[in-house]
């Protein structure tokens, strides 16, 4: 009986550790799609160097279109998959 509560404490340790990782990264991409990169964007406008600012933002934008065209298509298959 022991030894099956040690083996489900250590499979739940590393559940818990697995998880976790996912919610620091997607914390992470939240905090820099929203606060981190505009702030820069705006810091590269203010300063006069719109000619790096301007670029960088169409490809993000050309990133995160791709990116939203690919992942309805992942959505709807994991909720199938559920």
């Amino acid at each position: 009986m022991i030894t099956l509560f040690t083996i489900f404490m250590i499979a739940f340790f590393f559940k818990m550790i697995g998880f976790a990782f996912r919610m620091a990264w997607g914390l992470t991409k939240v905090f820099f799609g929203i606060i981190i990169l505009p702030v820069v964007l705006i810091g590269l406008v203010v300063f006069g160097l719109i000619r790096f600012a301007f670029p960088i933002l169409l490809i993000v934008s050309v990133v995160m279109l791709i990116k939203s065209a690919f992942s309805d298509e992942e959505d709807a298959e994991a909720v199938e998959m559920r």
